[in-house]
């Protein structure tokens, strides 16, 4: 029995994520945009819509490919791939636990290791003003108390952050079949469209964007 996906995408961003995880608006932001590549890559490959993907659709093998074709087609760093794995990783792990039918689908792209990256981008990351989750990402840690090994913020650069990090605005009652997945994806921060499946299925907006 296949799941559909727009139901549980809508609770992953609308709730879990920003309610029980609590992570900053940021880091939201870019795990929708790791996800929302992730679906336009699926669509591609499956030769069908976003909106007609499903849960069993990113597999472990869709992911993999679509990690390698983050490095190879896109030119991605590992920092870059790490942080949409981690997107691909969390989805999966609510995903498992929503639906313990799923838990083998699941465990296998949990399971999808992440490339190390270097330590000297730590400045960096943190004068980007980048929360310590995405941070963690980015590094490629499994546990984010190594991170902690690493990052030393004084209490008014953590002020800062908070500050500048305000709980996404979501519509609960967005529909779901007009507009589809990726328009509601890209509401959340208003960003673009990224991909030919869901230019193909909404013409209006491809004429828009031409």
């Amino acid at each position: 029995m296949s799941t559909c996906l727009p139901k549980p995408i809508h609770r992953f961003f609308s709730h879990y994520l920003p309610v029980v995880k609590g992570l900053a608006a940021n880091t939201v932001a870019a795990y929708r945009d790791g996800l929302r590549l992730l679906l336009c890559y699926a669509a591609d490959r499956r030769k069908k819509s976003v909106d007609e993907l499903n849960v069993e659709d990113l597999d472990e093998p869709m992911v993999l490919a679509f990690l390698d074709h983050l490095e190879t087609a896109r030119g991605c760093s590992a920092g870059t791939r790490n942080a949409r794995l981690a997107a691909i990783r969390a989805f999966s792990a609510f995903l498992a636990r929503e639906d313990p039918s799923l838990l083998p689908q699941c465990h296998s792209i949990r399971g999808i290791p992440m490339k190390r990256t270097e330590h000297k981008t730590m400045t960096y990351l943190e004068e980007k003003e980048n929360d310590i989750n995405m941070i963690s990402h980015w590094l490629g840690h499994a546990d984010i108390n190594s991170t902690h090994l690493y990052v030393e913020i004084d209490m008014e650069m953590k002020r800062t952050m908070l500050d500048r990090a305000p709980s996404p605005v979501v519509n609960d009652v967005t529909p779901w079949r007009q507009p589809g997945i990726l328009d509601w994806l890209n509401r959340l921060t208003k960003a673009t469209e990224l991909c030919a499946a869901n230019r193909q299925h909404n013409p209006e907006n491809s004429a828009t964007n031409a």
